[in-house]
């Protein structure tokens, strides 16, 4: 058996040998030390309020502490605030909805994991990291902005991570985090040119943000060079949903 710790009731399984996970702090701090090696200047926990147009063309964006950045081209990647950030004008603002995800994480001795691969079942995934940590999630809550991390999320899944994996029970808790999900009417993401010149979108991925990363990232480098988009990609131009009404209702 490739996972002997796994709940002795369960019927059957199938294996994914090229399934993968990332850990989004690892990469977050990668990207953060890329970019300085490059000399890109990065400012983070400044709220931005207003975006500049100069004959149509953006020009730059305003930040609350009342500086500008001069910029002729302006990435949206508001995540699930882009339907109602005030900054945009209101016809580029995409119907892209808030879906709140807790997730818990564990830990237990590397040297001897309760699992050595990614496990899921229809309710929760259990993700093992290599020093021990074990993540599990994750909810899907329709609760608008909320990021309360509750009793009843926790508890479903810890009940179901214990269902899949009995040894979970042994292991240390060590935090809850709840999270928004930007998700549209259609499940596609929102990459592409708006309706401004120079304002381009990156939103909508719901729960696939970091396995779609490089994808949208290619994606809109090849944008602001003046390329045309090709591939899987053209589904998720942001022009679909021009028509809001139908959009959302239909």
């Amino acid at each position: 058996m490739l996972e002997r710790a796994l709940a002795p009731n369960l019927s059957g399984a199938i294996n994914v040998p090229e399934d993968g996970a990332v850990d989004r702090r690892v990469l977050v701090s990668g990207l953060w030390e890329a970019l300085t090696a490059e000399g890109v200047i990065v400012r983070s926990g400044i709220e931005v309020t207003g975006l500049k147009r100069s004959h149509g063309r953006v020009e730059s964006v305003e930040l609350a502490d009342g500086s500008k950045l001069q910029a002729r081209t302006v990435v949206a990647a508001v995540g699930a605030r882009s339907g109602e950030a005030p900054w945009l004008p209101s016809e580029c603002r995409p119907p892209v909805r808030p879906v709140k995800g807790q997730v818990l994480e564990l830990r237990g001795d590397p040297a001897d994991p309760v699992c050595g691969r990614i496990l899921a079942s229809e309710r929760v995934y259990v993700v093992p990291r290599r020093d021990g940590r074990l993540i599990i999630g994750a909810t899907s809550e329709e609760m608008g902005f909320d990021t309360t991390v509750t009793a009843g999320g926790v508890h479903e899944l810890l009940r179901e991570a214990y269902r899949l994996l009995p040894d979970i029970a042994e292991l240390e808790f060590i935090e809850a985090t709840a999270g928004l999900r930007p998700a549209t009417p259609d499940n596609i993401p929102v990459v592409g040119a708006t309706g401004v010149e120079g304002l381009l979108m990156a939103t909508g991925h719901y729960r696939n943000g970091i396995l779609l990363a490089p994808l949208t990232a290619r994606t809109i480098a090849d944008l602001s060079e003046g390329a045309t988009v090709t591939g899987p990609m053209t589904g998720a131009d942001p022009s679909r949903f021009k028509d809001r009404d139908l959009a959302v209702t239909g």
